[in-house]
Formats: structure tokens, sequence, C-alpha cells
């Protein structure tokens, strides 16, 4: 029998797959396959050893060990060396922070691992419902996973407590078993182990499923069962640090209003997110600015010509921190503003969509530093509420494009860290306050607006009436300055060739040239 067909995909692919009713064994890798990684875990665990150690480390410092000692550790199990436990693993950690080793250190590892089950890992989107799946077919299910820091005891305690531990037949982890993938002892352990629930099952009707092309299918054809390599999901390359954490939807760390009023031009909110940012950054991660004198570019999320409500936010950062470096003994740290140009080519509102929809709608856009950062520059990159992570997926993705090897950061005011709480859960807050062009109106008229993105675009998508409306208001209100800015970005944007925009830019138009006195500049022929 020939392999399955498609050897790598996503949850969607592996349901159609025509060799599914062939296969009655299915075996799951764990990381980044059944879950992903909960990124305020890693911070947790830092600001607890950071605390037990009391040395003169940063969160940053900590993380960085631990993502040498684990990448060091994959290579050598790739290799099909020793198995190392976690307690050994936590030792080479303090080892490489130059760390005395704790007396109790197998207390200090079982600390983290209740700081893992506190902010547990998050379902693989896709999962649960290939799962249930298999499980109607009445197949025999199992996982078949190494393990690194978090040993197989904490990760099956995880699986008890979220209720999916009951839905394999059992599970395999290398802490536990002895071997790793991709030896073939572990995957003779795994046919051993299902032979006792189907003595007769050949090598071909077991598939193993997992996101490493080494350990889980080259691993698993060597052995002579079947693979499929899942497309993995998005993991952060860079560390990711926020003000805020955003655990619950009734208890926010931040006014829903405010952040409404931020994301349509309220410029005295962006300058108090942008000061909370400077202060958290100065607190925590001051040692990492002034760790060398290599200059330093920030850049606030991506745009094209109309500003993000986050490029204020980011600007007014700069600001601070660049005030602070000069009047302080710091002044040979050099900080230089960047910015990443964006083409974008879809006018949906992607705080109503998931991740995965998220991705699929702005990995078309065009995405460009306005200057590739020089070698021996460091990089910050900035934006509002992290939700699903895609923005700085797509950095990422240029980043690597373009074969950077810049040591990066990125800061969030906030980031979405519950699990349970859906994406769309931004749109929320972004519509919170501003739910009519006369409410954004208000917000104009207050006398602290600054141009954004959404803002210009829900002005030229409003009803024709109410955009009527907010027209002469401003016009009685003498902001004509306002209304020239909104119809300039709109062209500097190109918003007059989208369909949903061009009616209102032309009803803007018509206003500029007959209404208001005209003036040097010839909108009919901007247009």
């Amino acid at each position: 029998m020939q392999q399955i067909k498609q050897h790598f995909g996503s949850w969607s692919d592996l349901i159609t797959e025509q060799d599914n009713n062939l296969i009655l064994h299915y075996s799951f890798d764990f990381w980044n396959t059944i879950v992903i990684s909960n990124p305020l875990f890693k911070r947790k665990r830092a600001e607890y050893l950071l605390n037990i150690l009391n040395q003169n480390l940063t969160i940053n410092q900590v993380n960085l060990a631990f993502e040498k000692v684990g990448k060091e550790y994959n290579r050598i199990v790739e290799e099909g060396s020793i198995i190392l436990k976690p307690l050994e693993l936590y030792k080479k950690v303090l080892e490489e922070l130059n760390c005395v080793i704790p007396q109790k250190l197998d207390h200090l590892v079982n600390e983290i691992d209740q700081i893992f089950l506190q902010y547990p890992p998050s379902i693989s989107s896709g999962f649960n419902d290939y799962l249930e799946i298999i499980i109607g077919s009445r197949k025999s299910i199992s996982i078949t996973s190494n393990t690194a820091f978090i040993s197989g005891s904490t990760i099956k305690s995880y699986l008890n407590s979220i209720g999916l531990a009951v839905k394999f037949n059992f599970l395999l982890f290398s802490d536990e078993v002895g071997y790793a993938k991709p030896t073939t002892y572990i995957f003779k352990k795994l046919l051993s182990n299902i032979r006792e629930y189907n003595p007769t099952i050949s090598k071909n009707e077991i598939i193993h499923i997992g996101d490493n092309i080494s350990t889980d299918y080259i691993g698993a054809i060597k052995f002579g069962i079947k693979a499929f390599r899942i497309c993995s999901p998005y993991v952060a390359i860079f560390p990711r640090y926020s003000v805020h954490s955003i655990t619950s939807r009734d208890n926010l760390p931040l006014s829903s209003e405010e952040y409404s009023r931020f994301k349509f031009g309220d410029y005295s909110i962006a300058k108090k997110y942008g000061s909370e940012l400077f202060d958290y950054f100065i607190s925590k991660h001051l040692s990492w600015l002034l760790v060398n004198n290599d200059p330093v570019i920030i850049y606030s999320s991506p745009y094209s010509q109309i500003p993000t409500s986050s490029y204020h936010l980011s600007s007014y950062f700069f600001k601070l921190l660049d005030n602070y470096l000069k009047n302080t003994s710091f002044s040979n740290v050099e900080i230089k503003w960047g910015k990443i140009n964006r083409c974008q080519t879809y006018t949906e509102d992607y705080g109503a969509l998931n991740a995965d929809q998220r991705y699929d709608l702005i990995k078309n856009d065009t995405y460009l530093f306005d200057k590739i950062p020089e070698k021996g520059h460091r990089l910050i990159f900035i934006d509002d509420i992290s939700i699903t992570g895609t923005h700085q997926r797509v950095i990422e993705n240029i980043i690597k494009l373009n074969n950077l090897k810049n040591e990066s950061i990125f800061l969030y005011y906030a980031t979405l860290d519950n699990i349970n709480i859906d994406a769309t859960f931004e749109n929320e807050l972004n519509y919170n306050y501003v739910k009519s062009i006369k409410v954004l109106l208000d917000i104009i008229l207050s006398g602290s607006f600054k141009i954004t993105t959404r803002a210009v675009k829900y002005i030229l998508k409003s009803p024709e009436s109410e955009f009527e409306n907010f027209i002469t208001s401003l016009i009685s209100n003498n902001k004509n300055d306002v209304l020239e800015k909104i119809y300039t970005s709109s062209i500097s944007n190109q918003y007059n060739k989208i369909d949903i925009f061009n009616k209102n830019n032309s009803i803007l138009n018509t206003y500029l040239n007959k209404l208001i006195k005209p003036q040097k500049t010839d909108y009919a022929r901007i247009n």
C-alpha cells in the first residue's frame, strides 16, 4: 500500500484525506500539533526564576537561556542521542545563566510545573474537530511525543484537567519511555502498545501526525508507518512583552471605552498608552536597551500613508524614550525611527475574524522595510494589542525573507492570554465606544484627534446621509482642515480606487470644491 498521497497540510487536509478509511490507529505529536505554547507561561517562568535566584538578570536573558538549551537538546534528540530529564535540562539553563544550582532543584521544577498548569497551552485550531471524527470512526488513538522542560507526567495532568486524556488509548512521552523520536525504539514501543488493542494491525494501517519534519515525519516513514506533517501553528520567533495581560472578559486591565477611542484617533489615549508602555519598558527592559552601544530602531505596526493608531502610540513612546536617554547618562545609546510599508489588499475588518482567517486575509499584502535595518542594529516592534499574533507573524516572515539577523523584541500595550476568549473579542473592544459616525464626530471635535487608518475607512464606509451630516457638522465647527486631511489621506492610500470607499470619497470631493472657498489645492485634480 502506498503512503498517503499528501504528506503535509492542515487538519482540514487530513479530514479529506482519501486513505483515512484504511488507517486503524492515529498517533499524535503533542507540542505544536495538539497544542500551542502559552507565551505568558515563559514570562511567568522567567519572573519566578528571577525572584528565586535573586540575580541581576532580565526576563529576556532567562528566556534566551531556555531557548539556547532547548535548541541544543532538540538537536541532540534528533541525532538519536540520550534522553535527559527536565531536572537535567534546568541544571543546564542555570549553568548558562552562571547561577548556583539550588539544593532543592526538584522543588523549583515542581513549582514551574504548577506555573505551566496555571498558564496552559491552547489547543491547536482544528484538532478537536479532527479528533471527534476519529473517535466517531471507533479507531484507536495515542500520543507519541518528545518532552523537554515539561515532563510527560505534567502534560498528563494538563490533559486530565481539560478532559482530553481519556480520549486517547495510551500516551507515550520520551522522558518516561527512555527513547525519543525519530529513533525506531519509540516507534517500536508505539507498535507494541497498539497491538495490545489490535493484535493483527499492520504498520501501513498506522499513521503518525506531527509538525517536525525530522522527528515526526521522517522518523515515522523510516519505521514503516504512514506519516503526515501537520502545518505547524504559529509560534513567535522573537520575545514578546506587554504592559497588560488580558485573561478575562469581565475584568479587563484597560478601559474598553478608552481603547475604542484610541483606535479611532483619540490622541490623548495614544499618549496615555505610549507613556505606560515607556514606564513599563524602562522598569522591566532597560538592561536590554543598555546591554551594548548598538543603535536601536523602533517600528510601529506597518502602514501605507495613513498612520495607524499604533503609530501614534509608538511615536509618543519614541519621544519619551529619546528624551529620557538624552537627559540621563545613557545618551550614547542611539535610537532611530523606522517604518514598514504596507500595501493593503482588503477592506474587511479583521477584528471579527479568528487567527487563521486573519492570516489568510493579510498574507497577500505586501510588507517592505522602508530602509533595510543595518547589521548590528537592534529592533523594537510596537503594537497596541496582540490578539492572535498575526501581525508579529507577518513581520517575522519579512525578517526571514530579508535574511536579517538583528536582535529583535516585540512590545505590546496588551496581549490576549486566555485561550478561551475568541479572537473576535477584538471587535468588541474596537467598537465599544465608537458605534456610529456621530460618536466619532465627538472625538474629532474634542480637539484631541489624529487621523488613523481605521477612522478614515470607517468614515468613508458610512451611510451617505450620515456622511453628509458628518461633513456639514465639521464645516459648521470650522474643521475644514480635518475634511481636507481625510480626503488627501484617502487619495494617498488609493481608497478612491476601491468601490466601497469611492462614493463617499466623491461626495467629499464635491463639498471641498463647492462649499469651501477655493484653496491652493485642486481637489478634482487630485482625484
